[in-house]
């Protein structure tokens, strides 16, 4: 069986950039919340995880940083969403992983 070529140092350095996003207990129930209700308020995310529009901020914007979630604004409302299908499918497979013996 052939080998895969090795990724680009580009592509490993952004790799390693998600994983240590998702590296944070908050940070990944904040995506898991998202994974299950799609695009949702901020305001809404910070009363579902129990914490303050500053914290989740700051939480968002390392999210966003990372192309984790996208956001979209309706005059003073932002709205959040995971990126794409790629974030849903490494967290459900991340838990799936996790929940395995």
């Amino acid at each position: 069986m052939k080998q895969p070529r090795p990724p680009a140092p580009r592509v490993l350095h952004e790799a390693e950039r998600i994983f240590s996003a998702l590296a944070d207990r908050t940070r990944l129930r904040l995506l898991f919340v998202l994974l299950g209700s799609g695009e949702t308020r901020v305001t809404d995310l910070a009363e579902s995880l129990g914490c303050s529009l500053s914290a989740l901020s700051h939480q968002l914007a390392r999210l966003r940083d990372r192309r984790i979630v996208s956001a979209r604004r309706e005059g003073r409302i932002v709205r959040y969403a995971l990126r794409d299908e790629h974030v849903a499918t490494v967290l459900r497979q991340a838990l799936r992983h996790a929940e395995h013996p």
